[in-house]
């Protein structure tokens, strides 16, 4: 007899509709409601699904006593969303003598209802496109991509922990760079320019500061760039601090994905034209995933605002916001920093830099030992 799993459908937070499926082991699905419920919703959970696994899926609009006609002798009931069907499903499993179970939120487990000993402590992983992508969303593209180098993530971890004293003044002056060169063709990774545009560089007090970083170096009118990878950073995205954390997470080994720069396209039937919005980084451990936005410079309450209407547009019940910059803004930004504790996004600033603590500071939020700095 097949195997089927009867569970009420969560529209509040798509990711548990699709994580006891996907961890225990059932050959079919029915997810119940009983009233109307976004079909994109139902048409992505079927998605990640049957992505990872060959399940029947069926959703049935359905009133409490109709319940009986579902189950079998194989059946599983899962209450996991609490809602009203859900008190339906154990009224049921009671009657027929089923078992039921239910995923714990906290513990990140499946468990049985009636004694809580767990069933399943290895959840299923899913990916950050499959989490983006339950939450209604799509992620069209990367906007900057990481380097890929080895010599080069080494140049941008000396340079952002050379600047993190002062990090606002190595941004203007990669901005000045750049515009210095804006107006010169190059030649492979040297620019040739005239001698007044030499002068304004060799002038420039920062110059002399970050030269013995040679992120470039000049000969004569010829200004030559590390690599082609540090060029393109200084002419085109200034993704010093992008990579800087991108590689940073990657190297601790500490997550199961990290993205760099995502384009992230969001849609509901009942809107018209979609919305589009870019967020600096993605972290995902354990289905968790965190909604990073990266701040070189300005840090205000619009940024917070932001990343925070990200996280609740994209993301689910375990998604967090994130906001990280390379200054103190406990003490730079008292009132932001207050505001950012107020909203529960989370700040990692130059201290986790200094400290060379970045990985594990951001590893803390998902494993809930994050805490405030008292201000």
């Amino acid at each position: 007899m097949i195997r089927r799993l009867v569970k009420t459908f969560d529209e509040e937070n798509n990711l548990i509709n699709v994580l006891v499926p996907l961890t225990i082991d059932v050959e079919e699905v029915y997810f119940v409601y009983h009233h109307d419920v976004d079909t994109s919703l139902m048409k992505s959970c079927t998605s990640v699904i049957n992505k990872y696994k060959k399940i029947n899926i069926y959703y049935k609009k359905i009133k409490k006593y109709e319940i009986d006609k579902l189950l079998n002798e194989n059946t599983i009931l899962d209450v996991s969303a609490p809602k009203y069907l859900s008190i339906a499903l154990y009224e049921n499993a009671l009657k027929n003598n089923l078992p039921v179970i239910y995923y714990d939120d906290e513990e990140r487990c499946v468990k049985r209802y009636n004694d809580h000993s767990i069933i399943n402590k290895d959840i299923f992983k899913l990916s950050i496109d499959d989490i983006i992508k339950l939450g209604g969303g799509k992620i069209e593209s990367n906007l900057h991509k990481p380097v890929k180098n080895r010599n080069t993530i080494n140049k941008i971890y000396e340079a952002v922990d050379y600047a993190s004293n002062r990090y606002t003044l190595f941004t203007s002056f990669v901005s000045r760079i750049n515009a210095y060169i804006n107006d010169y063709q190059s030649e492979n990774n040297t620019f040739h320019l005239n001698e007044r545009t030499i002068k304004k560089i060799l002038s420039d007090e920062q110059y002399h500061q970050y030269k013995d970083l040679d992120l470039f170096t000049i000969e004569g009118n010829d200004l030559t760039f590390f690599n082609d990878d540090i060029k393109k950073i200084f002419t085109v995205s200034g993704t010093f601090l992008e990579n800087y954390i991108y590689h940073k997470l990657i190297d601790s080994n500490l997550f199961d994905e990290v993205s760099m720069s995502n384009t992230i396209e969001f849609s509901r039937a009942q809107w018209h034209y979609p919305v589009t919005c870019e967020i600096d980084c993605l972290v995902l451990k354990n289905n968790e995933l965190l909604f990073i936005s990266i701040k070189s410079n300005k840090v205000d309450k619009d940024a917070l605002n932001e990343i925070k209407v990200h996280n609740v547009m994209f993301g689910n019940s375990q998604s967090k916001a994130v906001i990280c910059s390379n200054n103190d803004l406990s003490q730079e930004k008292p009132s932001v920093y207050a505001k950012a504790e107020e909203l529960k996004v989370y700040v990692i600033d130059n201290t986790s830099f200094k400290k060379d603590r970045l990985a594990q500071d951001i590893l803390s939020i998902i494993d809930q030992s994050y805490q405030y700095e008292r201000i």
